[in-house]
Order: structure tokens, then C-alpha cells, then sequence
């Protein structure tokens, strides 16, 4: 791998204090993350700010140095700290769907491995963070813990953090016992064979769209980590027992499915599904046009006019106010007409 990792702040502009100084114990981290990954044969530049003297000029500083390299992922390390009560880890990303969430789900799992607790899970978006927003490569931020808090502060020691860390980004094992050949109980990136064929065609049912040709890639894992999402399994980007389980039991019942276009239909425990008609889920009407895809807004059937919301439900004995207008539709979801248009105002 090419990253770049950085430790963020400087002793000009510190950062976080409490039991210990985030400016300091963040370098610590860096350091040793660096060392561990270019012994294991990585390319690893060091975009730490020493200089600046405002916020703004390290961020900008950090960023420049960040963007002056083509790499897999760009790695900046925080202690977090609030009001010594908060604790736990975090790391955040730009936006679901970027390549770098995979490395924060390991990353966080990692760190929750040594005793912390994942906020949120682990992984959160924020895309005003201003590392996040100017990077040009894959980037994450990781709150190793709060610095502030006793119980995160006791537990921490610069090596097993820095492990944590190196492990999530590489995909490797906390204990170095990483199961190997046909030992291996999971499916990630990099992978190939006939299992992994197996784990496509399984996505492309969630319509997944990916080419079938065995090699567990980037699109395969963004793919996995989608799935994960609808589910309900921790979205790592790995095919586990925990995951297949999940989406094997999902697929032996009627649910919804939403393809990577953000589109959705109604899969029947049989593949079947509703084309050009309404279906009754869960006590509310949905409605499916000829391809099977579930419609929003507006619909013209059989000569009366249905509102269906943004989540595909129909209205029904409500108004609907839509394009200025104010409208009624009654206990059948059928527009009510009160003018030429239907509108009430």
C-alpha cells in the first residue's frame, strides 16, 4: 500500500488535553504506525504539520502535504476529550460508500478489541471535517479515545494503539493469528476463487451489479459493506459467517431490496416480485411500475390519480401538498377533485 498518515494539531496550535495531551501522544501513535507499516513493506509518508502557527495553516498545511502524493488512503490520528464522562473510539469518514470506510470499520473494530467502546458502532460520517473534504485520496480520522476520561486513559498504551491502528488499515489480526489457507472462515478483499464467485452472485441479487469474476476487489467489498447495511450486520466489508447468515435469513423472507442506483423492489421469498400493480406491505399500499421498481410521487391508475410519499407509502384520507398546491385524497388514496387541477388552493 501507498498511505499517507499524519498526526493531527501541533504544539503551536495543541489539541485536546486532560489525563494526557492529544498533541503528544498522537505523534507517539503516528510514529510507531508508520515504523510498523513500512516493516511490513508499505510506502508510508509522514504529512504531520510541525510549523503552522493558526488552525487554519496546519490544516491547509496538512492537506498540501497529503495531496502531494497519490495514495490508497490518507490515515489522521486524534484523541478525542469532552467533559471526562465521554469515552470510546470513532473514526470518521467523508461519506458512506468512500473506499476508506472499510479501513475505519477494522480500524474502530480493532481499537474496540482493546477494551473501548465503538460510539455509533465506530464509524461516522462527517463531511465538514476540513481533512475529509480537502484530501483527493481515500481519507479517515480516528479518534483513538478520549483523552480526558480515566477508564480510556488507563487503558491506553502508545503500542497496542498504534497496533490496533496498523492492523484495521492492513486487514490483519489483533494477535497475529490471523487464520490462513483453508483455515480462513471469511471472504475480504483480496481473496480469489470460487467462494468469491459464489459471494457476487450473492450481491447481485442485492442488486449489486458487480462483475462475477472471482476476485474479491474494491467494488466487491464497497458492495459487501452496502449489503451489510440493509442486513443489519456490522458493515466491515468481510464475508463472515455472521454476514452470510444475515443475508441468508433476509432472503428467506418477503423484503425489501434497494439496488446501488438507490432504487427499490419487493423480493418474494421466490425472487418473484410485483410488476404494475400494488402490493400491501406491512399495512400500507406500495406501488411497482412494469420493471418492478417502486414508484414515488404522483401515479395515474385506472383513471384516478394516488399519492405515494418518498418512501413509496400511499397516502391516504390526508392532504398532500406538493408544487404549491394543497390536494385530498381519500380513505381509498384516490385524488379527490375540487378544480380542473385537483388542487384545494
Amino acid at each position: 500500500m501507498r498511505i499517507n498518515v499524519h498526526a493531527g494539531h501541533n504544539f503551536k496550535v495543541p489539541g485536546a488535553s486532560g489525563v494526557f495531551s492529544e498533541t503528544t501522544e498522537d505523534r507517539k501513535v503516528k510514529d510507531l504506525v508508520i515504523s510498523k507499516m513500512r516493516a511490513a513493506g508499505h510506502t508510508v509518508y509522514d504529512c504531520t504539520d510541525e510549523d503552522s502557527g493558526s488552525v487554519s495553516g496546519n490544516l491547509a498545511a496538512i492537506v498540501a502535504k497529503c495531496n502531494a502524493h497519490a495514495v490508497d488512503l490518507d490515515v489522521s490520528i486524534h484523541f478525542n476529550c469532552f467533559n471526562g464522562q465521554a469515552q470510546g473510539t470513532e473514526v470518521f469518514v467523508y461519506n458512506w460508500g468512500t473506499a476508506a470506510e472499510p479501513y475505519a470499520q477494522r480500524i474502530a473494530d480493532r481499537i474496540g478489541e482493546l477494551g473501548y467502546i465503538k460510539r455509533g458502532g465506530g464509524v461516522k460520517t462527517n463531511s465538514s471535517l476540513y481533512v475529509l473534504r480537502r484530501t483527493s485520496s481515500p481519507a479517515l480520522l480516528v479518534e483513538c479515545c478520549f483523552c480526558d476520561n480515566a477508564g480510556d486513559a488507563g487503558r491506553y498504551t502508545v503500542e497496542k494503539m498504534a497496533s490496533a491502528i496498523v492492523a484495521g488499515i492492513t486487514g490483519s489480526a489483533m494477535s497475529g493469528s490471523t487464520p490462513v489457507g483453508n483455515v480462513k472462515n471469511w471472504l475480504s478483499r483480496g481473496d480469489i476463487g470460487a467462494a468469491v464467485t459464489k459471494w457476487q452472485k450473492t450481491l447481485n441479487t442485492f442488486g449489486s451489479g458487480i462483475k462475477v469474476d472471482g476476485d474479491f476487489g474494491p467494488d466487491t467489498e464497497t458492495q459487501t459493506i452496502r449489503v451489510q447495511r440493509l442486513v443489519g450486520v456490522t458493515a466491515d466489508g468481510c464475508a463472515g459467517e455472521k454476514t452470510q447468515a444475515a443475508v441468508d435469513a433476509y432472503l428467506k423472507k418477503n423484503n425489501w431490496i434497494q439496488v446501488r442506483d438507490g432504487r427499490w423492489w419487493y423480493r418474494h421469498t421466490d425472487g418473484g416480485y410485483v410488476k404494475n400493480d400494488w402490493e400491501k406491505i406491512g399495512g400500507v399500499w406500495f406501488f411497482f411500475d412494469a420493471a418492478g421498481w417502486m414508484k414515488t410521487g404522483w401515479i395515474d391508475w385506472k383513471k384516478n390519480w394516488y399519492y405515494l410519499k418518498a418512501n413509496g407509502a400511499m397516502v391516504a384520507d390526508d392532504l398532500v401538498r406538493t408544487g404549491g398546491k394543497v390536494y385530498y385524497v381519500d380513505k381509498s388514496g384516490k385524488m379527490c377533485y375540487t378544480d380542473k387541477t385537483g388542487a384545494l388552493l
